[in-house]
């Protein structure tokens, strides 16, 4: 009987053991967006703004792997999703770092990107010329894992563009 007892406990063990290996080894670059300020612009068809920009964008890994953004991709669409502008890659270097368990709690920290400029004179000659006076830029932000894996992961996100024509 302490023999099948015993045999049990191993094999529990060693799937407990195995389990635990296969998450840290298996386990890919999993990021997500948590924060962006603003969330859309307003310009106006006399404005003489050039650029307007996101001040602070947020992301946090969902996981235990650290993971750096290494690129994004944007690109301008109307209301009718008719692509207008774009795409356009801005390679950079962005630490995510991964969750850290501390007993019962998850611990992450928020890494920012600031102030990522978009040009919206190309919105509004689009608007005035088509009539369309809704637009967004779509932003895809791609990561890969810092382990070497080469995984990646992307996350979406669209800002929002509003042209209010003179009357």
């Amino acid at each position: 009987m302490k023999k099948f007892l015993v045999f049990g406990l191993v094999i529990a063990v060693f799937f407990v053991a195995c389990d635990l290996a296969s998450e840290s080894i298996e386990k890919r670059a999993d990021i997500e967006l948590v924060y962006m300020n603003p969330m859309a612009l307003v310009t106006y068809e006399t404005d003489t703004l050039h650029y307007g920009e996101i001040e602070k964008t947020g992301f946090i890994a969902m996981n235990s792997v650290d993971a750096t953004i290494i690129k994004f991709v944007w690109e301008y669409y109307d209301a009718n999703d008719v692509l207008f502008f774009g795409p356009f890659e801005t390679h950079i270097y962005l630490k995510v770092p991964g969750r850290l368990n501390r007993g019962d709690e998850c611990e992450c920290d928020t890494t920012y990107i600031l102030k990522i400029p978009l040009p919206i004179d190309t919105v509004r000659s689009y608007a005035l010329g088509n009539g369309i006076y809704d637009a967004y830029c779509t932003f895809r932000f791609i990561a890969r894992d810092d382990y070497g894996w080469d995984s990646r992961d992307t996350v979406e996100a669209n800002f929002g563009f509003h042209v209010t024509p003179s009357k």
